[in-house]
C-alpha cells in the first residue's frame, strides 16, 4: 500500500505520515528526539524543514546497517512533520536514526523494546 505525499509515493504498511504540525516557533532544520523512546507501542519521528527541500530519512541498525529507508528524497514544503513507526515494524533494538535535508544532516537514537 502507498500513500502520495508531495507528489511522491510512501509505503506506509509499517510507517506513515500522521502529521503537518503546527507551531508558532520559527522553522529550522531539525530531528527530534523520538518519542517515546524506548518505544513498547510504536513511535514518532518529528522533524520539521524550513523550506522546501528532498528529504531522506533512514534507520540503521548498531552495526551500521540500513535497515529501512523511510523517506528517500521526497520533496517536503516547509513545516513540522511527524512519521509514525507501528509497532512491530522493527524487532527490538537500538537504532540510529539519519534525517538529511539539503546539506544539513542529524542523528537520533531510537530504542524499541519487545
Amino acid at each position: 500500500m502507498y500513500r502520495r505525499v508531495y507528489g511522491r509515493e510512501l509505503e506506509v504498511a509499517d510507517v506513515s505520515l500522521v502529521s503537518d504540525v503546527a507551531n508558532d516557533e520559527p522553522l529550522v532544520f531539525a530531528l527530534r528526539a523520538p518519542s517515546p523512546s524506548p518505544a513498547k507501542n510504536g513511535a514518532v519521528l518529528r522533524f520539521e524543514v524550513p523550506e522546501a527541500v528532498p528529504v531522506t530519512l533512514e534507520m540503521f541498525d548498531v552495526a551500521g546497517r540500513l535497515v529501512r529507508s523511510i523517506a528517500n528524497g521526497q520533496r517536503f514544503e516547509p513545516g513540522r512533520y511527524g512519521i509514525a513507526i507501528r509497532k512491530g515494524a522493527f524487532p527490538p533494538g537500538l537504532y540510529l536514526v539519519r534525517f538529511r535535508a539539503g546539506s544539513f544532516e542529524q542523528v537520533q537514537r531510537l530504542v524499541i523494546l519487545g
